[in-house]
């Protein structure tokens, strides 16, 4: 190698690694939040997302649940990710601003979990149950197994101050939920224009959660359960 082209690699170790690391495509971080960014209030919503059945069994899962979209709800999905493992991640498209689709919400739910169930998969697959998914805890493992995981919390943590409501005693999954239906969006004025979203709220609305832009440049950071 010549001694120009020396001179233009990074010696830093730490800058070598940022270039590496910026020279590998990232289909995953552009993929994950462009659905997210389709204008208005119909949005690929996260209820079902998590989603995992054995992987012979995926195929078949997949065509019942797009006809259960399709045929019950009217709506079209979003797929991506994990498919090899028996994950294939779905988003439906709906508006949860109003009061149909809340019910839809509720509805793609329940129909979703039953669905799994059938398949013995599991509605989360890769992160937690919590909010969205705890209410279906009991449906999915059993009256049996349901009561022994309450008795492990009460054994190990009686006052119910850790956490509680995530798991066991879950809150029906149509409620705290960020936008109240039946009330307007807030109009904020700001400095900067937002037409092309909507509004400054739809902006913020478009966050996947994930926290990509909070992630340090070198270590990627990581992604919340």
């Amino acid at each position: 190698m010549s001694s120009r082209a020396s001179a233009a690699e990074p010696r830093d170790p730490v800058e070598q690694a940022l270039r590496f690391r910026r020279a590998i495509p990232r289909p995953r971080s552009a993929r994950n939040d462009k659905p997210l960014h389709v204008p208005g209030d119909a949005k690929p919503r996260e209820v079902v997302e998590d989603t995992a059945v054995a992987l012979e069994d995926l195929p078949a899962y997949i065509g019942e649940f797009d006809a259960l979209m399709r045929n019950k709800y009217n709506v079209r999905s979003v797929y991506y990710a994990h498919a090899g493992t028996g994950e294939l991640h779905t988003r439906p498209l709906f508006n949860l601003k109003t009061p149909e689709g809340l019910t839809t919400f509720r509805g793609i739910a329940t129909d979703v979990a039953a669905l799994v169930n059938k398949y013995r998969g599991s509605l989360s697959g890769e992160h937690g149950d919590g909010r969205l998914r705890g209410e279906f805890i009991r449906f999915m493992v059993g009256d049996e197994c349901y009561a022994m995981m309450r008795k492990l919390k009460e054994l190990f943590e009686p006052h119910g101050i850790f956490n509680p409501g995530k798991i066991i005693d879950t809150p029906p999954m149509d409620t705290y939920l960020r936008h109240e239906v039946g009330h307007p969006d807030p109009d904020y004025k700001t400095i900067f224009d937002f037409s092309a979203t909507q509004g400054v709220l739809r902006a913020a609305e478009a966050c996947t959660g994930v926290g990509e832009c909070r992630k340090m440049q070198l270590a990627g950071g990581t992604m919340p359960a």
